[in-house]
């Protein structure tokens, strides 16, 4: 530090610095070493770089002796001012100045005509500085009723005018009217000179407001010089989104978006011209998806008349050339027009940011296909894009099913949202099934139309429930369910018919097929799991060392099934065959014989298993054969046998210490959670179904009722039973929306994004601290009626 001010002394001595430059360059020092010493007391570490946050802003000002933070970053920028004038009077010789910019050459019409010679004289100044200091240069000036000028210098580069215009929305600042121009410099970069009105933020501080901007853009550009151009306009995505879900009270119409093409004025560039209604972060998403297009923004007129804009945009191929190929220039106007009326629905979308990010990627998938034009048009219509912001801003998962679905299914799907808004019955859509299986040539084809229309029906129930959050609950599992009951039907009778087919017999006795858990109890939810167990009947099939035996033939058949319903993600429709008798170490299919010595009496079948059977519902196969099963689980469980309370409190300890994540609360798992109202009611039910054949439902919110109506629980108990049960499956599903992983259900920790959408999803209160307060409440309750409510009556 004290060699540096003797240095600046002597170079003053020497006539080096004039009294005035030493004065400004010792003083400037000082304030940026002490600077420099309060920020590595305040994080430990070498940094330097002015804090982001207003707090950590506002503590260094107070250390330093400033009041707040506006009055320390005016001085502090004052002081960067005056060094950069010394330093350019007494250096700026020095530096190459070949491949600057000479604005006296540039003879751009519109140029010329926007700026006058003292705009244009301060241009060329703030490009030398940019050769000479390099990355951007950013100039605001303040103007009258809360209005800015900003002038931004930069090397041009791809990307680079979608980071200026949404780092302008980051900072809730509007463009009102603007001028963007890109200039070609012989044996260098191109350079871009925009200037911009602005409509500042009531209140905002404009020293720091314009410093963090600065600040935010050098980062951007720096990246981009970096490689990581990609990277950054990913991370300016989620800033922008998060800006954008702030915005209120937004119209759900779309007002029409007149767009201009002219290649005839000029011979440069094609002239693009849109008028329509004002749009938060329109220049940043319309910009950001041409980049992504591969089409260069040259020039940019912005001009806004109350809330209307007229934007004129000058642009290139990848290749510099004006667009002539008509397919080209087509691609362009639908990348606008969808881009503005997108962008202009964002704010009802529950996660902007995923919209945003997936809209995009749906373009760029589109436009990759020949027959591109078809669903286009589809997507050009207001419901269909409202529907779009809603049903891709829920999480990522789902989008991947989007983009799974072959697009000429899943327009039409869209295209008529309210024909979608009415589910098929079971008959429809078994009907529907098995027309297309009989269409089909060969195994492959056929369980490609299964699971097609597997995919398709399952996004088909997710959207509805997503769209019309407000139906009834259940009616999203009852939905799910059908779909899965018919899938695994038909598969079923395939799967038989292959089988059979292979080894030249029919199939040997009967066989059925039940659903247990959510399955059977017709409870289905997001990303559900879907647990099978397979028993057959052989009795009275003759035996021969020439035929096959029906454990071998039904074996076969469902090893079949597992390889027919194929799942993309795991635990998503995944066939979970677990719960049959012996467990993994038992085979695929189980004899009625075997299956009743396992669960009767004093067979081997451990107390949880036992209980499991609550949910056994015959969902495939012979129905006699189903009925039959469901007629012997009743004698072997709705017994007057006293229900084994300690067993069932024994594993879900097990299930605590196990399965739950160290200072997590999972929705499923932990005590107070959903399993506990599950096992709390199971457990009622298996004490007093011997005696009311009302409460062996396979239905958790039926068995709730049942109970109450047979004054089994009482007003206030049933009360909050139904209501913490039905709030942890909403709460599962959101999970599940969130993650698209079945089995991953730890709450985040709040102060989180995700726990930020959980509580969006959720609607309660729109407020994270309130989704808080409510898994408290809802899991203490269920807590002490857990330990309230003994089945046994103990």
């Amino acid at each position: 530090g004290t060699n540096t001010l003797r240095s600046l002394t002597a170079l003053a001595a020497a006539g080096c610095l004039r009294a005035d430059e030493y004065r400004k360059l010792s003083t400037g020092y000082l304030l940026l070493r002490a600077i420099e010493h309060s920020l590595q007391l305040m994080h430990n570490k070498q940094v330097h770089a002015l804090p982001v946050d207003e707090g950590e802003l506002s503590y260094l000002a107070r250390r330093l002796d400033f009041d707040d933070a506006g009055p320390f970053v005016k001085h502090y920028t004052e002081h960067c001012r005056e060094i950069r004038e010394v330093f350019d009077r007494v250096l700026g010789d020095t530096f190459d100045n070949s491949g600057s910019v000479d604005m006296t050459s540039f003879d751009e019409p519109l140029y010329l005509e926007v700026f006058g010679p003292d705009q244009r004289s301060r241009h060329e100044t703030l490009l030398a500085e940019l050769d000479r200091f390099g990355l951007a240069m950013v100039e605001p000036v303040w103007l009258e009723g809360g209005r800015a000028e900003l002038t931004v210098v930069a090397f041009d580069s791809q990307g680079l005018l979608a980071a200026i215009s949404g780092l302008l929305v980051v900072h809730g600042v509007e463009i009102l009217n603007g001028h963007a121009f890109t200039l070609d410099v012989p044996g260098g970069p191109s350079r871009c000179v925009d200037t911009f009105e602005l409509s500042l933020p009531e209140g905002c501080n404009w020293d720091v407001l314009w410093s963090r901007y600065h600040g935010d853009l050098i980062e951007f550009v720096e990246a981009s010089a970096e490689g990581k151009r990609e990277e950054a306009l990913s991370g300016l995505t989620e800033q922008v989104a998060r800006s954008v879900s702030r915005v209120a009270d937004v119209s759900g119409s779309l007002l029409p978006v007149e767009i201009d093409i002219d290649n005839d004025s000029s011979d440069e560039v094609t002239v693009l011209t849109i008028r329509a209604d004002d749009t938060v972060a329109f220049l940043y998403g319309c910009t950001h998806a041409l980049s992504l297009a591969g089409i260069l923004v040259r020039r940019v007129v912005i001009e806004t008349r109350g809330q209307r804009v007229r934007d004129r945009l000058d642009v290139v191929d990848s290749a510099g050339n004006k667009l002539t190929d008509p397919k080209r220039i087509q691609e362009l106007k639908t990348v606008v027009v969808l881009t503005k009326h997108f962008t202009h629905l964002l704010p009802k979308s529950p996660n902007p940011l995923f919209a945003l990010r997936q809209f995009r990627e749906l373009l760029s998938t589109l436009l990759e296909q020949d027959d591109w034009s078809a669903s286009v048009a589809t997507l050009e219509k207001p419901e269909v894009l409202s529907t779009l912001a809603r049903v891709l801003g829920v999480r990522e998962f789902l989008w991947q099913d989007f983009l799974r679905l072959q697009h000429e299914t899943l327009f039409p799907l869209l295209d008529d949202v309210e024909a979608a808004s009415q589910a098929p019955s079971p008959s429809e859509l078994a009907k529907v099934l098995s027309g297309q299986l009989v269409e089909c040539d060969g195994r492959e084809d056929r369980v490609r139309r299964l699971n097609v229309f597997k995919d398709r029906e399952m996004f088909a129930a997710d959207m509805r429930h997503i769209l019309w959050p407000d139906r009834e609950f259940g009616q999203f599992s009852r939905e799910l369910g059908h779909v899965a009951e018919c899938v695994v039907a038909q598969a079923v009778d395939l799967c038989c018919q292959e089988v059979s087919d292979k080894l030249g017999v029919d199939p040997p006795g009967r066989m059925a097929v039940v659903g247990l858990g959510k399955f059977g109890g017709r409870e289905l939810g997001f990303a559900s799991d879907i647990e099978l167990v397979c028993v057959y009947d052989d009795a009275g099939v003759e035996a021969s060392p020439r035929v096959v035996s029906a454990s071998e033939f039904y074996c076969r058949v469902i090893e079949r099934l597992l390889t027919t319903i194929r799942s993309d993600r795991a635990g998503v429709f995944e066939l979970d065959l677990r719960l049959r008798p012996h467990g993994q170490a038992g085979p695929l299919a189980s004899s009625l014989a075997a299956f009743t010595t396992y669960y009767q009496g004093e067979g081997p079948a451990w107390p949880f298993e036992r209980q499991a059977l609550v949910k056994l519902r015959t969902v495939a196969g012979d129905r006699g054969l189903g009925d039959e099963l469901e007629s012997l689980r009743d004698s072997w469980i709705y017994s007057d046998d006293v229900f084994d309370v300690a067993a069932m409190r024994a594993m879900r300890d097990r299930q605590v210490r196990q399965l739950v994540r160290a200072g997590t609360f999972n929705a499923k798992l932990s005590p107070g959670g959903l399993v506990d109202c599950e096992y709390l009611v199971q457990g009622l039910q298996l004490e007093h179904g011997h005696r009311f054949f009302e409460v062996r439902t396979t239905n958790t919110l039926e068995a709730i009722d049942a109970l109450h109506d047979r004054q089994l629980v009482d007003e206030e108990t049933w009360g909050h039973l139904r209501e913490a049960y039905v709030f942890h499956r909403r709460l599962i599903d959101a999970l599940r929306v969130v993650r698209g992983d079945a089995r991953d259900l730890a709450v985040p920790p709040s102060e989180t994004p995700e726990f930020t959408f959980l509580a969006r999803r959720l609607e309660i209160d729109g407020n994270p601290d309130g989704l808080a307060a409510e898994i408290d409440r809802h899991a203490s309750l269920v807590e002490e009626l857990s330990a309230r409510l003994d089945p046994s009556g103990a």
